[in-house]
């Protein structure tokens, strides 16, 4: 994984930190991208691995995370993928979205909630929404 978080009481520890981890990419011969880091306070939140970490409140898929979802599911339907298609997409995406988080990720609605929203926002109708099977699992 590339992606990481440096948390500081201060920001002069902050950037102190900051320093090293420079020093050490460095020596690996690697670097930080210019433009995907950000220096703020912790209350405010940010955007991590596609959810919105806020203290205190569940986890939510950050807005750039649920962008890419609508993007996807609408280039599937423009290419002509048929519901099933579509709904498995979805049913992944949500899988990944509570993935290993019990307890921690707000669902709203879960499933069926996102992909009816999806439809309405490209104006789909008829779209068959399979029923949940408990036995199966399916």
């Amino acid at each position: 994984m590339d992606d990481f978080v440096i948390m500081a009481p201060t920001r002069h520890l902050l950037r102190r930190a900051i320093k090293e981890v420079h020093a050490v990419m460095a020596r690996l011969r690697l670097h930080l991208h210019n433009t995907k880091r950000c220096i703020g306070k912790l209350s405010n939140g940010f955007d991590f691995l596609g959810y919105r970490m806020v203290p205190g409140r569940k986890l939510r898929t950050s807005a750039e995370g649920r962008r890419r979802f609508a993007e996807k599911f609408r280039r599937l339907y423009e290419q002509g993928a048929d519901h099933r298609r579509r709904w498995r997409y979805a049913e992944c995406w949500c899988r990944w979205r509570r993935a290993g988080l019990t307890g921690l990720v707000s669902l709203k609605g879960g499933l069926r909630r996102v992909v009816i929203r999806q439809l309405r926002m490209l104006g789909i109708v008829g779209f068959p929404i399979p029923r949940y099977d408990a036995q199966t699992g399916t």
